[in-house]
C-alpha cells in the first residue's frame, strides 16, 4: 500500500483504541471528558454553548430586491480536457451551464423533496394513450453566439441529429438506445417540423422524462447539426444552455457569458462567470479568503475542505457558512465475480461480502471525513446517516440500517471485526487473504482516494488484505474493470455514475440489472451466471421500470434494499453527515434554491462584501 494508505491505517488503529476506551467510560462521564477522549480540538467550544448560532447564517430569498449585472467571480481546478457532453471522462465547463436537455430538475428550496420536471427545451409535450409515443414541442432558444452556428435558432432537426449521434458514441446510451440495449426505452427520434419532435418507444416507461433530464454526462445533451463535421465537438464549446464560452486561456482563466438567446435569459441576473484556473488549494484558499473568489455556492466556485471551515470562519467573520442537509455519498465497493479466477474472485461467496461490510466502522468513517465530532463540539448540530443500497438522499424510499426496516440482515452493517472474522475462516480462509484492491490513483480527487484506504484498512482489521493495484484511469480501470461486468479479480472502488439519474428505479436498474449497461458490475448467485445476476433483482426491477403507480414503485425499491442488505452484491461507503457551503455576502440568493441550473437565481449585491469593504 501506499505511504498515504499507511497514514490512513495508523490513524484507523488510534481512534479504534479512542472509541473502545470511551465505550468502556462510565455513565457518569462529563460530555468535556467525552469530547476529549475523542480528540476533539482545544479550541472549539462545547456542544450546546450557542456557538453555531454566531456560525450559521440562514438562506435568504432576495430575488425581490435582486439586480442584474455583474461578475461572479469563481474558479476551477484545471484546464478542458475535451467538451463533447457525450462522453464522460471529461473536465468541461459545467455541462448544464452550456448544455440544454428537453427536460430538467426543476429548482426549489433545500432540503429532501421529491423530484419535480420542467422543460429545458420542451416547451410542451404530450404521451399518446399507450405511451408509446411522445410529441415535443421546442421553445424558442438560440445556439451560442459563435462560429457556425452564430447564434441560430435551435430547431427539431438539432435534436434529431443529436439522438443519431448520442445512439452510435454516447457514454450512457445503453441506458436509452433500444438498438443498444433491449432494456433502453428509446427507438427512434424524429423532427416532425422546426419545433416538433417526435420520440417512439420500444415499451412504456415510467421513467422517460427523467431519462431524458439525465444531468451528467453522456445523456441526452443537444449538439448543432453543424457539429457533425464542420467543428471539433471535443475542442469546441457550442451548446444552447445559458452560459457560453467567451473565453479560455489554457492554464490561466476560463470565461463563461450569459447566453441572450437562451430561453429564460431575462432571469439570469450576473453577466458573466469568470473562472481563473486555480490547481492548487492552498492557493484557492487564500483566494478565497481575500475575496478573489466569492463562494461555494451556486453557479460555481471554491469548495472549502471541512478541515478548513471552521478556521476560515473564524478568521473572516464576513463570510457566510451554511449547513446543508447530509450530502449524497454516491461511491461504491465492486468485486470481481468471473469463476475463471478462483480465490482471486472470493467475494463470490457471500459471507465474504457480508464480512467486508461488517468490518467497517461507519460512524468512525463518517467521523473521520465529515469531521463530525469537531463541529458538534464548535456548537453545530451535525446529523450522520448510513446508505443501505440506496443513497440517503431519497426520503420515503431509503431504509435506514439502523432501524427495524431491513429486518435481521441490517446486522451486515453493523459494526462487528470479530464476527467477520468468522465469516472469512467459515468461507474457507482462517488465516486470512490477500486480493486486489484494482482503482486509478489518478482520474479521481484525492479524497476519493483516501476514503478507499481507509475502507482498505478497516479490511485489513478483519484479515482481508486488500492490497491497492493502481490501474489507468482511460487505457485500464473503465474498460477493464469499471465497464467489465464483473471480469476481473479482486474489488474496486467506483463512483456511482448511475447517480446522475433523478429516478431511483433507473439508477438501480442501472446498477443491478443485467441489462443496465455500462454501469452493471455483475454478480453471482445460484442457478445463474455473473453476467446474467440475480433473478429476483432482474426480475423486480423489470416490472418496476413498466410501473406507473408510485407506491408500487417504492415497495419495490425497498424489496431491493432488503436483497442487498442480505446479499451485499455492491457495498456503498459507508454514508455521509452535513455539508457545507461558504459565500461571501456579495452572493445574493445564495443557498436559497437546489436542483438543475438553481444558481442562475444568485445576484451580485455590490453593496455587500468584499465589494463593498463595510457591507
Amino acid at each position: 500500500m501506499t505511504d498515504l494508505a499507511s497514514y490512513w491505517d495508523s490513524a484507523i488503529h488510534t481512534r479504534v483504541s479512542r472509541r473502545r476506551a470511551l465505550a468502556t467510560a462510565s455513565a457518569g462521564a462529563t460530555a468535556a471528558a467525552l469530547l476529549a477522549a475523542c480528540g476533539s480540538s482545544s479550541g472549539s467550544k462545547p456542544a450546546g454553548s450557542g456557538a453555531a448560532s454566531g456560525l450559521i447564517t440562514q438562506p435568504v430569498d432576495t430575488t425581490k430586491t435582486a439586480k442584474r449585472g455583474g461578475d461572479y467571480l469563481s474558479s476551477r481546478i484545471g484546464d478542458i480536457d475535451q467538451n463533447d457532453p457525450h462522453f464522460t471522462t471529461q473536465s468541461a465547463p459545467g455541462t448544464a451551464q452550456t448544455y440544454s436537455r428537453l427536460f430538467r430538475r426543476k429548482p426549489g428550496v433545500l432540503g429532501p423533496q421529491p423530484f419535480e420536471f420542467i422543460g429545458d427545451l420542451a416547451d410542451s409535450y404530450e404521451l399518446s394513450p399507450d405511451r408509446l409515443q411522445m410529441a415535443v414541442r421546442l421553445k424558442a432558444s438560440k445556439w451560442h453566439p459563435v462560429p457556425p452556428v452564430n447564434g441560430r435558432s435551435v430547431d427539431a432537426q438539432d435534436v434529431a441529429y443529436t439522438w443519431k449521434r448520442l445512439e452510435s458514441v454516447g457514454a450512457n446510451r445503453s441506458l436509452l438506445a433500444h438498438s443498444v440495449s433491449p432494456a433502453a426505452p428509446i427507438d427512434s427520434v424524429t423532427a416532425l417540423d422546426d419545433k416538433t419532435v417526435q420520440l417512439k418507444f420500444a415499451f412504456p416507461s415510467a421513467a422517460i422524462i427523467p431519462l431524458l433530464s439525465g444531468n451528467i454526462s453522456g445523456y441526452f445533451w443537444m449538439l448543432p447539426r453543424e457539429s457533425e463535421n464542420q467543428y471539433d465537438v471535443r475542442r469546441l464549446n457550442i451548446g444552447s444552455g445559458p452560459f457560453w464560452v467567451s473565453d479560455y486561456k489554457p492554464s490561466v482563466s476560463l470565461t463563461l457569458k450569459r447566453n441572450d438567446g437562451w430561453y429564460d435569459a431575462a432571469k439570469i441576473f450576473i453577466d458573466n462567470l469568470q473562472q481563473p484556473i486555480v490547481p492548487e488549494y492552498a492557493t484557492g484558499l487564500a483566494q478565497f479568503r481575500s475575496g478573489g473568489i466569492f463562494g461555494s455556492t451556486g453557479v460555481g466556485g471554491f469548495v472549502v475542505k471541512p478541515d478548513d471551515i471552521l478556521q476560515t470562519k473564524n478568521d473572516v467573520p464576513a463570510l457566510n457558512l451554511f449547513l446543508n442537509d447530509p450530502a449524497s455519498q454516491g461511491n461504491i465497493i465492486f468485486f470481481g465475480w468471473n469463476p475463471a479466477f478462483g480465490n482471486g474472485t472470493a467475494f463470490r461467496d457471500k459471507r465474504m461480502r457480508q464480512a467486508l461490510s461488517m468490518a467497517i466502522d461507519r460512524d468512525l468513517w463518517i467521523d473521520t471525513f465529515y469531521n463530525v465530532t469537531k463541529f458538534k463540539s464548535a456548537g453545530i448540530p451535525m446529523t450522520t446517516v448510513w446508505n443501505s443500497a440506496l443513497t440517503t438522499n431519497w426520503p420515503g424510499w431509503w431504509l435506514d440500517p439502523r432501524g427495524k426496516e431491513l429486518g435481521p440482515d441490517a446486522k451486515n452493517y453493523q459494526y462487528n471485526p470479530a464476527e467477520a472474522k468468522k465469516l472469512i475462516a467459515a468461507a474457507g480462509f482462517p488465516n486470512g487473504i490477500e486480493l486486489k484492491a484494482q482503482y486509478p490513483q489518478s482520474g479521481y480527487s484525492a479524497e476519493y482516494v483516501k476514503m478507499s484506504e481507509t475502507l482498505q484498512a478497516f479490511a485489513k482489521e478483519a484479515g482481508l488484505t486488500l492490497t491497492t493495484s493502481p490501474v489507468s484511469f482511460t487505457t485500464d480501470w473503465r474498460p477493464k474493470i469499471a465497464e467489465s461486468q464483473g471480469d476481473f479479480e479482486g474489488i474496486s472502488f467506483r463512483p456511482d455514475a448511475s447517480g446522475g439519474l433523478p429516478d431511483l428505479v433507473e439508477q438501480n436498474f442501472s446498477l443491478f440489472h443485467y441489462q443496465g449497461g455500462a454501469n452493471y458490475t455483475g454478480f453471482f448467485s445460484e442457478n445463474s451466471s455473473f453476467q446474467k445476476g440475480d433473478p429476483r433483482l432482474n426480475d423486480l426491477l423489470s416490472k418496476a421500470r413498466g410501473e406507473f403507480d408510485e407506491k408500487m414503485r417504492i415497495s419495490a425499491l425497498q424489496d431491493l434494499q432488503k436483497i442487498i442488505a442480505d446479499e451485499q452484491y455492491v457495498i456503498r461507503f459507508p454514508g455521509s453527515s452535513n455539508s457545507f457551503s461558504m459565500s461571501w455576502p456579495v452572493i445574493g440568493n445564495a443557498n436559497v434554491f437546489t436542483g438543475d441550473l438553481a444558481g442562475l437565481n444568485e445576484w451580485i449585491d455590490t453593496t455587500k462584501a468584499p465589494i463593498a469593504k463595510n457591507g
